[in-house]
């Protein structure tokens, strides 16, 4: 069976007409509305929510040296994180597919990126790590002393003179 949604749509529109004095474009735009809420209702859930969000925003121009741009949302932000990601219901990995990107973009400014960088380039953990990589044992840390235990203070006895 089809069903015919403006069909549908005229018909609510002419009762809301008879409660609600409407002029012809005010009309026109209440059967646009209500066909359209009518096809969305009818049609799975899935087919409705299959649909990737569109882009507001070239993703090639996206990722700049101070900021980095949502494609989704069009917001601007040092590093677009997981959980903006997950307000817009999809992984760093769908948002990078989407937008075209490989793999491993980081979704970060560029200047944030190289100091990020240069400061763990300045850590040097790798050597930090050698040690303990390489089959050396690393020295013992010294172990604190415990405290001396404290002595306890004779308590005085009173004395009955008498």
């Amino acid at each position: 069976m089809t069903t015919n949604y403006r069909e549908l749509a005229i018909e609510f529109a002419n009762k809301q007409a008879s409660i609600k004095p409407m002029s012809a474009a005010e009309f026109a735009q209440c059967v646009r509305e209500a066909e359209l809420e009518l096809r969305k209702l009818d049609e799975p859930a899935e087919a409705v929510t299959s649909g990737a969000p569109e882009l507001v925003c070239d993703p090639k121009r996206a990722i700049k040296e101070n900021s980095v741009t949502c494609a989704v949302c069009g917001e601007s932000f040092k590093v677009i994180t997981k959980s903006h990601l997950l307000s817009h219901g999809m992984t760093p990995e769908q948002y990078r597919e989407l937008c075209g990107y490989a793999k491993g973009t980081p979704l970060i400014a560029k200047s944030l990126q190289r100091t990020r960088r240069a400061k763990m380039q300045d850590m040097k953990l790798w050597e930090k790590r050698k040690g303990t990589d390489s089959g050396e044992t690393p020295a013992p840390k010294p172990v604190a002393k415990p405290a001396p235990a404290k002595k306890e203070k004779p308590v005085a006895t009173p004395v009955n003179e008498g």
